[in-house]
């Protein structure tokens, strides 16, 4: 349900081969971001409604489970939405984003980091569509047109309140990115 896109990146070692033959020509910028507190700040009910829609289209479900998308995703549901924690004596409880340290956490954030970026690139003017994008969990790396993208750092939408740091390289000349990854 995860980790099917192109975009998607399992581990370095997939990355440093995933670049090996990439180039960053004249006039490009090597753009790479963090997405600022991920887990925190993912939108539940999107995320919800992402995961309902995709476990709707799945014909395979039945396959791997008795459980039908309902029950799945009223126990995802209370999982999500019932988190407490407790500071200095005082407990609370999580109104917003998914708990950090719960295992379904990591899951929930790629599931709609995945949506969130097919549905930026898809609908990016031509001359904005980065050349390259790479993603694993919260960190993303892309190549872009110098001058062609206002600051990406606040990738939010109406739904969406998620901000990047940004680290920017521009290249003067075409530069092969195996030089710029450490040997693995």
């Amino acid at each position: 349900m995860v980790g099917k896109t192109e975009h998607h990146v399992v581990n370095s070692r997939q990355l440093a081969e995933d670049l090996a033959g990439v180039f960053i020509e004249e006039g490009d910028i090597f753009d790479s971001h963090d997405v600022v507190s991920l887990f925190t700040n993912t939108p539940i009910d999107k995320t919800l409604s992402i995961i309902k829609n995709r476990l709707s289209d799945d014909k395979t479900l039945k396959n791997r489970t008795n459980l039908n998308v309902d029950d799945i995703m009223e126990l995802l549901e209370f999982v999500l939405t019932t988190t407490y924690f407790s500071s200095r004596g005082t407990i609370y409880k999580q109104k917003f984003g998914a708990a950090m340290g719960s295992p379904c956490s990591a899951i929930i954030a790629n599931i709609f980091m995945e949506w969130l970026e097919q549905e930026a690139i898809a609908t990016a003017p031509m001359e904005c569509k980065p050349k390259m994008w790479k993603r694993y969990v919260d960190d993303i790396l892309e190549i872009i047109k110098k001058g062609l993208r206002n600051d990406s750092r606040n990738i939010s939408t109406q739904s969406t309140p998620l901000r990047t740091s940004s680290s920017r390289t521009k290249r003067k000349k075409t530069t092969r990115y195996r030089s710029l990854i450490p040997s693995l």
